[in-house]
């Protein structure tokens, strides 16, 4: 990655890297400067009723996962063939919410 002085001042960099932020200060080492990347930390704080919620949302999403699976193991068995997503959906998915 190499860092470009523009003719205003500002900095700009080319080339590609896995790690950007690595190789951008690697670059940046030299002019003293310094790329910071920030993050954002949250924290859910459900009450009583949201958590019930969130159970049973991720409890539902286990079974049909679970079946999805299932099914499509079967049906590679008989068939020798893969059960894609949206043909679980229009064949199986409709019979598993009832």
């Amino acid at each position: 990655m190499e860092l470009i002085l523009k003719d205003n001042g500002d900095y700009a960099f080319s080339g590609r890297s896995a790690n950007v932020t690595v190789e951008k200060n690697k670059a940046c080492a030299a002019y003293g400067k310094q790329v910071l990347n920030y993050g954002c930390v949250f924290e859910a704080l459900p009450d009583e009723r949201q958590r019930t919620l969130f159970a049973r949302s991720f409890g539902c999403k286990r079974v049909v996962e679970n079946h999805y699976l299932e099914t499509r193991q079967s049906v590679y068995a008989s068939e020798k063939r893969t059960l894609t997503s949206s043909e679980y959906k229009k064949t199986y998915l409709p019979a598993l919410k009832k």
